[in-house]
């Protein structure tokens, strides 16, 4: 059991589901369950807003919000019966260099050299509702666009290379996330986040980017008891600017065998 259970609640910052996320293998039932067992207090679902997912899908923007807040609202009632909180979180693309959209507005150059992810906190049903199109926008727009409304913009997972990420402009960010994710050979990279945040002023989360039920929930933020909403997350990461985490937490929890995974997810690229 975690010495800060009772001061504080754990918090997972980073997280996927179906069906808003294409690549999460995870319901929001499944998602329950796995954060459950952890004794995990809330979530950020932080489910990618890309326009790819627009192209994929053929739907319009604001048929794509629909489906992003729906999935939002099921983690919610999935989560409700488990005592976890859920906050309402984003993780945007820009310049993804996968979308035809892009491919016609920008040089594959361009795309490249600016293609990142970027985890918003803060964020509500109104403001999503409200905004174009924000993987339409450069980073310098999506960072005013977002202070305006009081939403964070933090890079996420900075140093992941092996998925073509890199550091950005740190002019245009409110933070950097420490990925504890073990499935990449990156790494978290923690003692350069902490140092760039330093150095420029930037907040600090920690989170895990889960997609699959196998991966191992060995990362956690913790958080005071009465943040109940991402709104307050965002004031309560102002105030500390580099969030109570830890990494290296033990995940005692079965993987699923080949067969069961393979059961589950059929569709599924093997692991």
């Amino acid at each position: 059991m975690d010495d800060r259970k009772k001061d504080y609640k754990k918090l997972e910052m980073h997280v996927h589901s179906t069906p808003a996320s294409v690549c999460s293998r995870l319901s929001p039932e499944a998602i329950a369950q796995k954060y459950a067992a952890m004794d995990y207090g809330a979530i950020v679902l932080t489910n990618h807003y890309t326009r790819s997912y627009i192209e994929k899908y053929g739907v319009t923007h604001e048929q794509w919000m629909d489906m992003f807040i729906q999935s939002y609202r099921d983690q919610c009632e999935a989560c409700k019966k488990y005592g976890i909180e859920v906050y309402l979180g984003a993780e945007v693309t820009l310049y993804q260099f996968s979308s035809i959209y892009m491919q016609e507005r920008h040089s594959a150059e361009e795309l490249w050299n600016n293609y990142a992810d970027y985890l918003l906190y803060g964020i509500t049903e109104d403001f999503l509702r409200s905004s174009p199109p924000l993987g339409d926008f450069t980073l310098p727009a999506l960072h005013d666009h977002c202070r305006a409304a009081g939403v964070l913009v933090v890079q996420a997972h900075p140093y992941r290379t092996e998925q073509f990420h890199s550091p950005k402009d740190v002019r245009c960010l409110d933070g950097l996330e420490i990925n504890g994710n073990g499935g990449y050979a990156s790494g978290p990279h923690e003692k350069e986040i902490l140092a760039t945040a330093k150095e420029h002023g930037l907040i600090v989360t920690c989170g895990m980017d889960v997609h699959y039920d196998w991966t191992k929930l060995t990362a956690a933020a913790y958080i005071p008891r009465d943040i109940h909403d991402s709104v307050a997350l965002a004031e309560h990461l102002r105030k500390v600017r580099v969030v109570d985490y830890k990494l290296g937490i033990h995940d005692p929890n079965p993987l699923p065998t080949p067969e069961e995974w393979l059961h589950r997810y059929p569709d599924c690229p093997e692991r």
